[in-house]
């Protein structure tokens, strides 16, 4: 994971991040609240051992000390010093609270930790701890003779005497509420990374162009009014005409070696738009002066018809059956430019129609004078989509944003590969407003409507049959700037 994926996973999962760094907050100062209050007392001995009358002597003597001292600190929590220290304590009361001996950083130095709920306990434990280890570790070094202690080598001698504490060592406020926050902020990253993965929905441009092995052409904003207004042109439907214009764009430079004549448009699954994008694509490509033919491919569910307001009586029934002329299916639309076969009537064997050397040679003929967008059935549900894009110079898959699901696009992928289709792009439709900059860069990028947000500027246009200035240069039809929200 690069830095940027790590910034957009950020972002993508800014909320639950805050909400369980909140709720592991409140859970360990709850935790912190019921622990009961300690104070901690320390006392510290030197260990002593030969003489220093000369160098060696003396760096024998503290080599001695060093290993006495360590010793002595495993005496610490023997029931001998617990004994010990139970005679010594002023009329047999014991400090309440429990000691240790703890590492220091000189070898033959000492501290003894006594913890206890009161300051003074703790104060009068360390040094009664540190006296009783002190005497036990004489009679240990005699061998528990009494009368040998004043021979003894090693010694055990007082260094600092523990002091009443001025405030509680537990519980640690500031230790517990950052451990709490700490855990909850890797809690939510690894919700937001466990969300990703088991997320089975194309969301992301990144996602869709890895399975598909093909570029995304075009993201679409949801929009109403691409479909409500399909009747009336796209030229007032604000960013959905200008992703249609992107899309227009990009489909000039999938093949500058061999531009397609003809497409299909088809998806995995019902629903997902495919008609509304292939009408739309066929207005704007007639708009910016390419003479365009509109073939309803959809011999099951037809909706060209319905979308530009055409007879559908007539259509690529009929004349694949050879009924009527070609002069008589093609229909002139309200747009310039553009034409357009309904699906006529639904015919008992569409897979056959739409696969048949008759269909080749229709497109064939529409390809010398026009370019063909066929709106074909989804690929899933039946083989239609499959053949005509095998019939086609090749294909774009709209997919619904948000609802179709990782495997199905690999699915189409097979099928296609194995018609022998080519696939142009994917479009990615009905992406979610205030998340395109999510869709279009990346996990969590503009996630939320805030961060990043787009605006286009569309391209010069030009009278029907003549291409724009900007357009004749090859150049980009769609200029992106970005402002910071």
């Amino acid at each position: 994971m690069t830095v940027l994926d790590f910034l957009r996973l950020t972002r993508a999962s800014a909320r639950p991040i805050i909400v369980s760094s909140l709720l592991c907050l409140a859970l360990a100062a709850l935790y912190t609240a019921t622990r009961p209050v300690q104070y901690t007392a320390r006392s510290s001995s030197i260990v002593v051992a030969g003489s220093n009358d000369s160098v060696p002597e003396a760096m024998s003597s503290t080599a001695l000390a060093e290993t006495k001292a360590a010793t002595f600190r495993t005496l610490a929590g023997s029931s001998l010093v617990a004994e010990q220290l139970a005679k010594d304590t002023k009329d047999g009361r014991t400090p309440r609270g429990s000691f240790s001996a703890v590492p220091s950083k000189a070898g033959n130095i000492i501290v003894i930790e006594a913890t206890s709920p009161t300051p003074t306990d703790a104060q009068e434990l360390a040094n009664a701890a540190s006296d009783a280890l002190a005497t036990q570790a004489a009679l240990l070094e005699a061998n528990y003779d009494r009368r040998a202690v004043e021979r003894n080598v090693a010694r055990m001698r007082p260094l600092h005497d523990a002091v009443a504490p001025g405030r509680p060592s537990s519980p640690n406020w500031p230790v517990n509420l950052g451990i709490g926050l700490l855990a909850g902020i890797l809690l939510g990253y690894l919700w937001g990374l466990l969300r990703k993965q088991i997320d089975v929905r194309l969301r992301h441009a990144e996602d869709a162009e890895e399975l598909a092995g093909a570029s995304v052409l075009a993201v679409i904003a949801e929009s109403d009014d691409l479909a409500n207004r399909s009747k009336d042109g796209v030229d007032d439907l604000g960013q959905a005409a200008e992703a249609m214009r992107t899309l227009r764009t990009n489909l000039r430079f999938v093949d500058v070696d061999n531009q397609p004549k003809s497409l299909v448009v088809t998806s995995a699954n019902q629903g997902e738009g495919k008609s509304t994008i292939a009408a739309n694509l066929a207005r704007v490509l007639a708009k910016a002066g390419q003479p365009t033919v509109l073939v309803d491919g959809d011999l099951r569910r037809p909706q060209i018809a319905n979308v530009l307001g055409l007879d559908p009586s007539v259509g690529l029934t009929e004349l694949l059956a050879g009924h009527v002329p070609l002069e008589v299916a093609l229909q002139e639309t309200d747009q310039p430019g553009l034409r357009a076969i309904a699906s006529g009537r639904i015919p008992p064997n569409p897979s056959e129609l739409v696969g048949s050397q008759r269909m080749r040679r229709l497109l064939e003929e529409l390809g010398r004078d026009a370019f063909v967008v066929l709106d074909a059935p989804p690929l899933l549900p039946v083989t239609d989509g499959g053949l005509l894009t095998a019939q086609a110079d090749g294909a774009i898959l709209v997919i619904h944003t948000g609802q179709t699901r990782k495997e199905q696009l690999e699915l189409c992928r097979k099928i296609l590969d194995q018609v022998g289709g080519r696939l142009f792009g994917v479009v990615m439709n009905r992406a979610p407003k205030k998340g395109l900059g999510a869709v279009m860069y990346g996990y969590g990028y503009g996630q939320g409507g805030y961060g990043k947000t787009y605006e286009y500027r569309a391209p010069e246009t030009a009278p029907p049959g003549r291409k724009s200035r900007r357009e004749a240069k090859g150049a980009k039809s769609v200029r992106r700037r970005t402002t910071v929200g």
